[in-house]
């Protein structure tokens, strides 16, 4: 799909919801829930891309500002549809936020959203990186292995020994589908710290264990053109997108994507085949991933079960966008929580250190996490974790209405600088973990940045590390392990 084609279909996308909010704007129980304004949504994205939008899409190549404008069309254009459309406005929490609330959270969405996208703006037309030349000209350079492919054989097998041992029967791990071990109890996320490390210390080893032997299979490839070499990448980008830990969509999907660039870059024009393969196998993966969620496979035990006795509710697709996209009434509550207290900035300070993965451990219990008193005011008890609070949200707690989109921003700079340090990277290993970072961050762009900092830390705390100790070892001569590295 060219680009003035994909501009086409976002004009008539964001008509179409305008139109149908202009519509409704008289409703009574839109006025009554404080969503008569809700026009202004698409209105405002539909003037953001006339103005902004449309000259990113046609002039410059940048991903950061593809995840934006993606995002923003979810949360500005299709979610006030779809609310529209059911009749459905609340999202999956059990507070509803007030109407006052709601028209404030309004607002605040359209001003964030025209903010950030002046920001977007300046940053992808400051220079010429992000020209499509530019780009092709980085991704077409060679990436070779630069750890010692030695070293990484042998923590491959010190991995693989850790699985045996505590990880094979733990639970911790699934393969294509998530298993019921226990009916009623769901997967969950991982808490205590021998489960976590047993996690890290597999998961680097499988991610390791990919990188070899794609890396390699590359190598031979260019040699003899012998098409087994593609096989074997393919069947080892397969195994490191089907193993599964805990019940979290979004990290199938950056390890997904993670591992088509890694084709991409060793096999290039030969990878289309591999990446359309793996690609599918991930797609199949995420539904059997989302069916065990939604369909409470946790509790009758059985999919076919599930699939046959399921009937499709059509207002849950509105609560699932307000929630996963932080929509309006998410917004509200946060609002609401500010009008009923106090939030110190050190609080914020007191977030991201308890973020940080390896200092974390020192500042436990020295506060309360902003999410928790966020879940425990939406739960009415005492909750660490179930919603997400919208990166404006948590900017309004903290810097009231002129300053809220600051952390908005703040994620929008990390992930444009992701990107320009990926397409500059000469290591493959490095490629890899960078892209799963800028992942991680392109698509939270409108979430709340502390959790996008734990996880980026944990994933350099740990992946990282084996990368930089294996380029250390690799570069000693005594340690007989400075093996030649392998070009891709």
């Amino acid at each position: 799909m060219g680009k003035k084609m994909v501009l086409l279909f976002i004009y008539l996308m964001t008509i179409l919801s305008l139109v149908f909010c202009l519509f409704n704007e008289k409703s009574v129980n839109m006025i009554n829930m404080g969503y008569g304004s809700l026009w202004l949504l698409p209105f405002t994205f539909l003037i953001v891309t006339i103005f902004l939008f449309t000259n990113i899409i046609l002039k410059r190549k940048s991903f950061t500002s593809y995840l934006f404008i993606f995002l923003s069309g979810i949360r500005f254009v299709v979610q006030p549809f779809v609310s529209v459309i059911t009749g459905q406005f609340e999202s999956l929490s059990m507070y509803s936020s007030t109407r006052q609330s709601n028209e404030i959270a309004i607002a605040l969405m359209c001003y964030e959203l025209v903010t950030i996208s002046l920001l977007i703006t300046y940053l992808v037309f400051k220079d010429n990186f992000f020209t499509a030349d530019n780009l092709l000209k980085k991704l077409n350079k060679e990436k070779k292995l630069e750890g010692n492919g030695f070293f990484y054989f042998i923590y491959i097998v010190f991995s693989f020994t850790i699985f045996l041992i505590f990880g094979r029967n733990s639970g911790i791990f699934s393969f294509i589908f998530l298993k019921v071990d226990e009916l009623g109890v769901r997967v969950g996320d991982l808490t205590d710290f021998r489960s976590v490390a047993t996690k890290q210390i597999v998961l680097a080893g499988l991610i390791f264990s990919f990188l070899l032997v794609v890396s390699f299979s590359a190598k031979k490839f260019k040699e003899t053109n012998r098409k087994r070499y593609l096989l074997y990448s393919l069947i080892m980008a397969m195994i490191n997108v089907s193993v599964i830990v805990g019940e979290r969509r979004s990290i199938q999907v950056y390890t997904c994507i993670s591992t088509l660039y890694l084709l991409y870059i060793c096999f290039s024009k030969k990878s289309k085949l591999l990446m359309w393969i793996v690609g599918i196998g991930s797609v199949t993966i995420l539904v059997m991933m989302s069916l065990y969620k939604f369909l409470n496979i946790f509790i009758i035990g059985s999919y076919s079960e599930a699939l046959k006795n399921n009937t499709v509710d059509q207002n849950q697709w509105s609560m699932i966008l307000s929630a996963y996209f932080g929509g309006v009434e998410l917004l509200g509550t946060a609002i609401d929580m500010k009008a009923i207290g106090t939030y110190p900035l050190s609080n914020i300070f007191y977030d991201f250190l308890r973020s940080i993965f390896g200092i974390s451990f020192f500042f436990k219990d020295k506060g309360t996490l902003t999410t928790e008193i966020f879940n425990t005011f939406v739960y009415g008890y005492k909750r660490e974790a179930g919603q997400l609070i919208p990166s404006v949200g948590y900017g309004y707690l903290y810097m009231g209405f002129f300053l809220s989109p600051i952390f908005t921003g703040l994620n929008v700079l990390i992930t444009y600088n992701l990107e320009r340090i990926l397409f500059k990277l000469k290591s493959l290993e490095m490629s890899y973990i960078v892209s799963f970072i800028f992942l991680r961050f392109g698509t939270s762009l409108y979430q709340v940045t502390p959790p996008l900092v734990s996880m980026a830390t944990q994933y350099l705390c740990t992946v990282g590390l084996v990368f930089f100790i294996s380029k250390f070892f690799g570069k000693r001569k005594e340690f007989g392990l400075n093996e030649k590295s392998i070009d891709c």
